[in-house]
């Protein structure tokens, strides 16, 4: 569990790299707009990315130190503002409303891939799911709640839960392989360090008693 907390630190910061420059682009463009269009729409569109840009400049100009502990909080806020920005947001199109609801799935499997966290992704794709069905209900363009289409929106969320949780159990996997082949090499080079101080020599031999490694002592002997 440690370890899994220092890569989500890592790949955090990592991240956080791109994002800030991601998300100041995407500030950019409502922000434009909104002397134009000044509305409640219009203020939450800026307001919502720039929390973000603000939360990753944070950590980027390290402002906060990046602990597992923070960078949970920061991933909880930038999910919260992706999902009131979905939830708040006027679409002019059915293609803009459609592309709300790809931007929030984009963004929980982007978090699945930083965090690592099924129990901490998993709850905001449901609640993706359901933003979505409620935007669709209220849509000015024609209400469209069909099996059909209800069954589509669960089977996308889905897929990003799925894989959330396929990402999570193979990286446990992986460190778990590989803190078992670190205790099993400190072991042998332990024994190693015994035999070589009560016996002539030693040496190495595989599955198939074939030798292994160095053999000088053989040679020596």
């Amino acid at each position: 569990e440690k370890e899994l907390r220092r890569m989500r630190c890592e790949n955090y910061f990592t991240a956080v790299q791109f994002t800030v420059h991601f998300a100041f682009m995407v500030t950019l463009g409502p922000l434009l707009h909104f002397p134009n269009n000044p509305n409640l729409s219009s203020a939450l569109g800026v307001m919502m990315p720039a929390t973000g840009w603000c939360v990753d400049m944070s950590f980027h100009k390290g402002f906060f130190r990046c602990t597992s502990r923070n960078v949970r909080a920061a991933i909880t806020v930038n999910l919260i503002a992706v999902t009131l920005n979905t939830l708040f947001a006027t679409p002019q199109s059915r293609e803009e409303l459609a592309a709300l609801e790809i931007q929030q799935m984009a963004a929980n499997l982007l978090t699945s891939m930083v965090s690592m966290d099924c129990l901490f992704t998993v709850p905001f794709c449901g609640i993706a799911f359901i933003v979505a069905l409620y935007k669709q209900a209220v849509s000015p363009f024609g209400l469209d709640l069909s099996a059909t289409a209800i069954v589509e929106k669960a089977a996308g969320h889905l897929l990003v839960a799925l894989a959330a949780v396929f990402m999570e159990r193979s990286v446990r996997a992986r460190i778990l392989a590989d803190l078992a082949s670190e205790d099993s090499s400190r072991l042998l080079s332990s024994f190693r360090c015994v035999l070589k101080g009560v016996c002539e020599g030693e040496v190495l031999l595989d599955s198939t008693c074939k030798f292994v490694g160095r053999t000088e002592c053989l040679e020596h002997l």
